[in-house]
């Protein structure tokens, strides 16, 4: 740190000792000189609210100047475009297996028929909060789901078991949340069996041996789909995508809660993209790049995770689970 010294002026220092701040304010100027500023500050952040001081990475604007995407349905869609007929999701059932891929455009129409499902069957209420919940695994079908809430409207509240059950309970009737995509029926059970909450709607991926017992059990509760089935009913008569503003809500990422009741941190489109140009130009380049596969091992009801997944899926990369 650089301390600089200027030699007192005589009607600064009769000022009363009280009122210094005042008085030096008089007398020094608040703006730092230029050759105080680093030549690296601009590098870190600069100011996007002159109002508050709030301030963002350079890397942003460097980035979203050169490419238009402002939102979670055109980071998908741009390496849609890159790469239609190249892997995009890929999946194996145990480390003895080749790993089974869908293109982009194979995952662009699931996209598409969960979201025209999810308009038929939840219905979108306008003006509103439209919480989908995902409660399991990593899974090409978590990211189908998240990607399909973004481009037609719904907000993602991602679940995980290690939150506890009180965790769970207060996420539950915090959200109101009427959807939710559980892994398998194991956790579908657990959900209907152990919480109060305002579900319509159970859609479950693995077509396991606790499914039947949710459906004869809580049928008559909740609506009930296998995460195929649900599909299909899209599939009868697909819809448009809508197009979200980049203010619009994208996702609830709960804390942890290891000081109380997790805290829902509000994540919109915007600040999810911009936290992903900022690690691709971070990154030079060197860690995103198409001959690269991501393994995405980490929960993706955290942010890092959903950070480096969403990465991937932009510049045309393949993400593995498992």
């Amino acid at each position: 740190m650089l301390l600089v010294t200027k030699y007192p002026n005589p009607a600064v220092e009769r000022e009363n000792r009280s009122s210094f701040p005042r008085a030096y304010v008089k007398q020094f100027k608040e703006e730092l000189p230029d050759y105080l500023i680093s030549k690296h500050l601009n590098r870190q952040s600069i100011i996007c609210d002159p109002v508050s001081g709030a301030r963002k990475s350079p890397m942003v604007t460097k980035f979203a100047d050169k490419i238009p995407v402002k939102t979670m349905k055109d980071v998908f869609e741009n390496g849609l475009n890159i790469s239609t007929f190249y892997p995009c999701l890929g999946k194996r059932n145990s480390v003895n297996e080749p790993y089974f891929w869908l293109t982009y455009y194979e995952v662009d129409r699931r996209i598409q028929f969960i979201g025209s499902a999810l308009l038929k069957i939840v219905r979108y209420k306008p003006n509103s909060e439209n919480f989908v919940g995902i409660y399991g695994i990593n899974s090409p079908e978590w990211i189908i789901m998240q990607h399909a809430c973004a481009a037609y409207g719904y907000t993602v509240v991602p679940l995980y078991a290690t939150l506890g059950d009180d965790a769970m309970q207060h996420v539950l009737s915090q959200t109101n949340m009427e959807c939710i995509l559980c892994a398998s029926g194991t956790e579908a059970l657990h959900l209907m069996d152990e919480f109060e909450s305002s579900l319509k709607y159970l859609i479950i991926i693995s077509n396991d041996v606790k499914v039947e017992e949710v459906k004869s059990r809580h049928s008559s509760r909740v609506s009930i789909y296998l995460f195929e089935d649900f599909m299909k009913l899209g599939m009868k008569e697909p819809l448009p995508k809508k197009v979200p503003l980049p203010t619009d809500l994208y996702m609830i990422c709960y804390t942890s809660g290891s000081t109380g009741l997790p805290k829902g941190v509000l994540i919109n489109h915007e600040q999810i993209v911009d936290s992903v140009f900022s690690l691709i130009e971070s990154t030079e380049n060197k860690l995103f790049n198409a001959k690269s596969s991501h393994l995405s091992y980490l929960p993706l009801a955290h942010i890092m995770e959903q950070i480096f997944s969403v990465s991937f899926c932009h510049v045309d990369l393949f993400v593995s689970h498992r």
